[in-house]
């Protein structure tokens, strides 16, 4: 028994080293394109497509395991992301089940689906997917009901939700925060491993979801929706718009707020929403979870 112990230690140290070797070197990696200029100056190939660029100026990362291709000519349309945080949730459980949308959230989740018919009459086709997250995928589900009922023939059949929850969309902690937040244990204690790993998965979350439209797609009918979590809209805003991604705490999100943004083929970023929840009557628009009431 007591080998046995000795080894899951061993195992369990070479893990967390293995972690913290990796760890670190894609953290540098992600630092080495800097989100924000100094001098203001926006980098036009940030997402890797610029056709004017230098070829191997954005290669492919193993260590994120993202492709990065250099396109040989520019995208021939703009392309839309949304993103939307899920419903408030019972954040109390303990497994993914357990946290599930309240009543409330659902409600939520509801009234945010009809606000995106109402955003989208009927231009654009809808690309749904969500984070592996139970409260996510059910705000997801929720939205995607919406359109169905009250849109259908902007919803392709090939939009199946199932084959669509990613777990790199999943709530985490990007970067250290500037300034740092208040009573927040884990800004307060720092935790750099949490960090390290959640910097690095989010970071290559980032640019999985925000590029210019492929090369090949020349119509301009695709909407490309994200349920995801706050820490990772806000992240996310920060890297889109080239500021620096410390500051992602100073911005709020409501629940099933709705963020979108245009990408055009110059890779010029525009964001026509943000944390937009006007959807909800008041007594229910919600920021905070129960716990942290």
């Amino acid at each position: 028994m007591a080998s046995s112990s000795v080894v899951s230690l061993i195992r369990m140290g070479t893990a967390v080293g293995a972690w913290a070797v990796l760890g670190t070197a894609g953290y540098k990696y992600v630092q080495r394109t800097p989100a924000a200029h100094a001098d203001g100056d926006w980098y036009a190939n940030w997402d890797g497509r610029d056709p004017t660029a230098v070829r191997d100026d954005f290669r492919a990362s193993r260590l994120l395991g993202t492709l990065f291709r250099s396109p040989t000519h520019a995208a021939h349309r703009d392309r839309h992301v949304v993103l939307i945080r899920h419903g408030i949730y019972n954040d109390y459980g303990r497994s993914n089940d357990e946290r599930a949308l309240t009543e409330t959230g659902v409600q939520q989740a509801r009234l945010c689906g009809q606000r995106l018919v109402e955003l989208n009459p009927g231009r654009f086709l809808y690309n749904i997917v969500s984070s592996s997250s139970n409260r996510a995928v059910q705000t997801a589900q929720a939205v995607t009901q919406q359109i169905a009922d009250k849109q259908p023939e902007s919803l392709p059949t090939s939009n199946k939700l199932s084959r669509n929850k990613l777990g790199y969309l999943k709530e985490g902690f990007p970067i250290k925060p500037e300034p740092p937040g208040n009573n927040v244990w884990w800004i307060k204690v720092g935790n750099y491993a949490r960090y390290l790993m959640d910097g690095v998965r989010l970071e290559d979350a980032f640019r999985r979801t925000f590029h210019r439209a492929d090369r090949l797609t020349r119509s301009s009918d695709q909407l490309d929706v994200y349920v995801c979590h706050g820490n990772v809209i806000r992240y996310f805003l920060c890297r889109a718009l080239q500021l620096p991604p410390e500051a992602w705490l100073r911005f709020g999100h409501h629940h099933t707020g709705i963020s979108w943004f245009t990408i055009d083929r110059q890779g010029r970023v525009t964001v026509k929403l943000f944390a937009d929840s006007g959807h909800l009557p008041v007594d229910i628009d919600t920021y905070l979870n129960p716990s942290q009431e």
